[in-house]
């Protein structure tokens, strides 16, 4: 056995080499003490640690250093060991202990700091002391590789400063993670799109590993027991994994990476399951490794996956390429040494800042992801409108139709009816000339009636197909209306309405004048029918410098809330009924407005029940033609 020199230390030196420096003896059974190793022999070079071995389960280290001259100095031993016992004995002899590793509690470590495990040392000014550590690092924990590098040893004042630097990218790194978390989730409640869902379990994954391996969750939580710490890390060494294989299939889509592929990739994240269960049942170990060999799997494949959904032209897909090269590269050098690889320095960092810069390349894809979504999204809505509309088209067809059925069976038959009962009559019964004549005008008031019937029926079919056509031409609306007004004047002597006329100048508009007579009509024929015996019907033409307004207004029954909502659709009977036991279609006011709105108008409804209704129709002004000059106001009143 070679003795091991002493360690003579700079304090200005960033670190400290121990190469040549360690002793080593290796406990294979666990059961030396201090007291056995102290004067055992201890060997110059560390133990040769096969795979089949890994590392020995306990072994002990003996190093002396040797302090400047001058003030105490402070010194910082950093160890990756899972456990170490630091001993030594101070100037009066008793024997001092710092315990350290990163699966130790945070109860029982010397320095209130998980990751790197620390022991701190003060030395006074050319003090030598030598220390002995007992380690112990257990081959079914996490951090179990081929080699390993025990101690790091530093002045406290770096260690410190390394340490502060830890701390801050290491919260940033989280809070990172945590937002990725948080966004994508949102993202997912917002689309309801899986492949969000996958990349943030596949984000916490990550954040859980790391967050164990710095023992984060540990101390903050379980401060007294290191227990389930390899236990968590290989769960989340799992389930990220998992998340990834579901959201680049999902991503992707199966579309683009074909049968095979897609069930592999989903294949992959059932194992990472099994290897989940495989854990949780106590096999740390084999879980490990079990992921370690799933996750060189899944980079194979979402590599053929990534380049094939390239080539098939999906730009989102470069850059899923760009962010798996980076975070395969440190993916490689953190899982090698488990294969045989050397190990490399910085390892854990290296996937982190791999971790980071991958995520923002995904953060990248997701917002084209995103945008992809919005534009589907309002290419649904869109549908959805234009199918809502079609919906509201075809319930309206087939009220029209249930309308029309019963408008034929009741409407056309009863004025049938009565032409052919009268007809009978004639026939049979009839010798009197004056029964002759009264059963011919019955005959003539019915077949007028069904003749209305009918044209009201063709004239709403044209509209609603879209095959009428007004040609305008300046028009005097006044003259229009007074010349409708005759038949009706009539009517409401018969009832004893008081029906008055109010035109005002120049009350040009362009018109189609046939067309437009219909609208007069029809609006004339409800104020009589629905005001009552004694009541008044008051019509107004009047002009502005743009519009011409043409206002019938009675003082019948008026019009319901519930009937105004459905005013001027087809077929409709309003819950007032005539007055006179007038028939009623319920297409008069559907063709006034459709005729109307031909002409650039509007109709515009002014009621209230029991307070009678105004109807105003408001077409746009015209100037008179030049052979004709304005006429002077007309007041007119007809009948009483």
């Amino acid at each position: 056995m070679q003795a091991q020199s002493s360690i003579r230390l700079e304090p200005t030196a960033k670190e400290i080499p121990l190469d040549g420096h360690l002793g080593w003896l290796v406990d294979p059974e666990a059961v030396l003490t201090l007291d056995d190793v102290r004067e055992a022999d201890f060997s110059a070079t560390a133990p040769v640690l096969t795979r089949a071995q890994m590392q020995p389960e306990a072994f002990w280290l003996r190093l002396t250093l040797q302090a400047p001259d001058g003030p105490p100095t402070a010194w910082a031993l950093e160890t990756a060991a899972e456990r170490m016992e630091m001993h030594w004995a101070d100037g009066d002899g008793i024997v001092q202990t710092r315990v350290a590793g990163i699966d130790v509690p945070k109860a029982e470590r010397a320095v209130d700091q998980g990751y790197p495990a620390t022991v701190l040392l003060t030395l006074d000014g050319g003090e030598v002391r030598t220390l002995w550590a007992r380690v112990l690092h257990d081959p079914d924990g996490s951090e179990a590789t081929p080699t390993l590098q025990v101690l790091r040893l530093k002045p406290a004042a770096v260690a410190s400063h390394d340490s502060r630097s830890l701390g801050i990218t290491t919260g940033l790194f989280f809070g990172f993670l945590l937002a990725l978390v948080l966004y994508t989730l949102s993202l997912y409640a917002g689309f309801r799109d899986p492949a969000f869902l996958y990349y943030g379990m596949y984000v916490a994954g990550v954040g859980l590993f790391f967050a164990t391996t710095y023992r984060l969750l540990f101390d903050a939580f379980w401060p007294a027991t290191a227990t389930w710490s390899p236990l968590l890390q290989t769960l989340a060494a799992h389930a990220g994994p998992a998340g990834y294989a579901l959201f680049i299939r999902s991503f992707l889509g199966p579309a683009r990476l074909g049968r095979t592929l897609d069930r592999l990739l989903l294949a992959s994240a059932a194992l990472m399951g099994v290897g989940l269960i495989v854990t949780a049942l106590g096999g740390w170990l084999a879980g490990s490794y079990w992921s370690s060999a799933l996750i060189l799997a899944l980079c194979g494949l979402s590599l053929v996956a990534m380049v094939r959904a390239w080539r098939a032209g999906f730009a989102p897909a470069g850059l899923l390429l760009i962010a798996f090269g980076v975070l395969a590269a440190s993916t490689v050098g953190f899982l090698g040494p488990r294969f045989g690889l050397p190990r490399v320095e910085w390892a854990m960092e290296m996937v982190q800042a791999g971790i980071a810069f991958e995520a923002l390349l995904m953060a990248l894809a997701l917002s084209m992801r995103v945008r992809g979504l919005r534009s589907e999204q309002v290419e649904a809505i869109e549908a959805t409108r234009q199918v809502q509309e079609s919906n509201v088209a075809l319930r309206d067809a087939l009220r029209l139709r249930s309308s029309l059925l019963g408008f034929a069976a009741h409407d056309l038959r009863s004025p049938l009816a009565n032409v052919l009962g009268y007809a009978g009559i004639i026939q049979r019964e009839a010798t009197d000339p004056a029964q002759v004549t009264r059963c011919g005008r019955s005959i003539e008031t019915s077949a007028t009636r069904l003749l209305r019937l009918i044209d009201d029926l063709l004239v709403t079919a044209a509209l609603d197909g879209g095959h009428v056509h007004v040609e305008t031409v300046p028009t005097d609306l006044g003259a229009l209306v007074e010349r409708a007004l005759g038949p009706f004047a009539l009517l409401a002597e018969a009832k004893e309405q008081h029906l008055a006329l109010r035109v005002g100048p120049d009350c040009w508009a362009r018109l189609d004048p046939d067309r437009f007579h219909e609208v007069v009509d029809n609006l004339l024929s409800n104020a009589v029918k629905y005001t009552p015996a004694g009541g008044a019907i008051e019509v107004e033409v009047r002009a502005t410098p743009e519009e011409v307004w043409l206002t019938v207004g009675d003082s019948g029954p008026g019009i319901t809330q519930a009937d105004r909502a459905r005013l001027f659709q087809p077929f409709v009977r309003l819950s007032a009924s005539p007055t006179g036991d007038e028939p009623s279609t319920g297409l008069g006011l559907s063709i006034a407005k459709k005729i109307v709105d031909l002409h650039g108008g509007r109709i515009e409804v002014d009621s209230a029940p029991g307070d009678g209704a105004r109807f105003s129709v408001v077409v746009p002004a015209s100037a008179a033609p030049p052979a004709d000059c304005a006429e002077a106001s007309v007041e007119a009143e007809v009948g009483q």
